[in-house]
């Protein structure tokens, strides 16, 4: 596989479509996740024409071999073939929102033409559980590891305020502060609502297996029995820690809500 930064005018790579955007009236801008480049932002012409040959190639979360010609500004795809297109996602709402989730965290946390291969096998191998099972804790799981390896783990073994040991309590998790806060500091915080109001309690088995998370195998992971309250921390402390992490709330969220929301009033 032909380095990105060598002199030749065209290279090869495999990557996952995590966003794109129009461009002029057929062309795409594409935001794709590499194999062996990390992030590329990269042109696709003509795509957007009925009669493209690689547009059925460069849908969202589409896993492709591409071919790419150095340009003065951008790179642009010559050549697209799927690997996967992750079909059986798209056809399941709550799993395709899962799957947008994933996308957008990857697109939010990396940056730009920086190898990340870690991330890569882990997000290829959380879109293949996503197709056969349905348990909640793959996504989850990915968040967590994602902040491993981009740097973003927060503090489950000390408070992020004072510092001590964590012993079995009644704790609170505070993103600003970088993690668990300790009963103690947990009360004085009430007196400083700027940080206080973004704590979330957190019970000792969330913390349990928050940091059971950090050493295991996904196969591991899916194999936990987890009480429906501590799949709700679970999500809260994560998502607070990413909206912080990234300095952004997540719009995939939105979906997952609106998705969630739907699916209780039908039952």
């Amino acid at each position: 596989m032909l380095n990105h930064k060598s002199n030749n005018r065209f290279y090869k790579t495999t990557g996952i479509i995590l966003k794109h955007s129009p461009i002029g009236e057929s062309d795409r801008l594409l935001t794709v996740f590499t194999s062996d480049m990390g992030k590329l932002k990269l042109v696709a012409r003509g795509v957007r024409k009925t009669n493209s040959k690689i547009g059925g190639h460069l849908d969202l979360l589409s896993h492709c071999h591409l071919e790419i010609s150095r340009g003065r500004n951008i790179d642009v795809i010559t050549s697209a073939s799927n690997i996967n297109s992750f079909k059986t996602l798209r056809e399941n709402l709550i799993k395709i929102g899962n799957a947008f989730f994933c996308l957008e965290l990857v697109d939010s946390l990396t940056p730009d033409n920086e190898p990340e291969n870690k991330i890569f096998l882990s997000l290829i191998e959380t879109l293949k559980k996503m197709i056969t099972n349905e348990n909640p804790l793959i996504i989850w799981y990915f968040s967590f590891k994602l902040l491993h390896l981009t740097g973003y783990l927060p503090e489950l073994y000390n408070c992020g305020n004072c510092q001590i040991k964590i012993q079995p309590n009644q704790h609170s998790f505070n993103a600003i502060l970088g993690g668990i806060v300790c009963k103690d500091c947990s009360i004085r915080l009430k007196n400083n609502l700027p940080i206080h109001k973004d704590s979330l309690p957190i019970s000792i088995n969330t913390i349990k297996v928050l940091r059971y998370f950090r050493n295991q195998t996904l196969e591991k992971i899916l194999n936990l029995k987890i009480e429906h309250s501590v799949m709700i921390e679970i999500q809260k402390t994560l998502l607070s820690h990413l909206s912080i992490s990234i300095e952004k709330n997540l719009k995939s969220t939105l979906f997952l809500n609106h998705i969630s929301h739907l699916i209780t009033n039908n039952k």
